[in-house]
């Protein structure tokens, strides 16, 4: 064999390592970047999920305090219209007096042969 077969063997050798280590090279840094890209992504899911519970518990206490104020204006309402009723009620039971006393009155002056004077138009 010549020294030109030799040398191209050689150098058909080397390269044929030199592209497997380089494979295994290029292999290894495939992997590496798919743990960095699932690790990116894992995180970037977390932070999604962190903004998603922040907002449902945001929602919460704006949703608890808007129910208080709805609340508190229902009660106060429900005062105010509880008080104009008692107010009718005691309007009512005023008025049933007061014509009690006008015809017990009108029953004692009659007894006295007497009677209110009206004015008629």
């Amino acid at each position: 064999m010549s020294l030109e077969a030799n040398s191209w063997r050689y150098e058909n050798m080397k390269t044929k390592a030199g592209t497997q280590c380089k494979r295994s090279l290029e292999k290894l840094k495939i992997k590496r970047e798919n743990i960095y890209n699932d690790r990116e992504d894992a995180e970037i899911q977390m932070k999604k999920d962190a903004f998603k519970s922040y907002w449902r518990e945001t929602m919460e206490l704006t949703a608890n305090n808007k129910k208080m104020g709805t609340d508190l204006k229902q009660k106060q309402a429900e005062v105010v219209l509880s008080g104009k009723a008692s107010m009718l009620v005691r309007k009512a039971a005023l008025k049933k007096l007061f014509e009690d006393e006008y015809v017990q009155f009108q029953t004692e002056l009659n007894q006295q042969n007497k009677a209110f004077y009206i004015k008629r138009e």
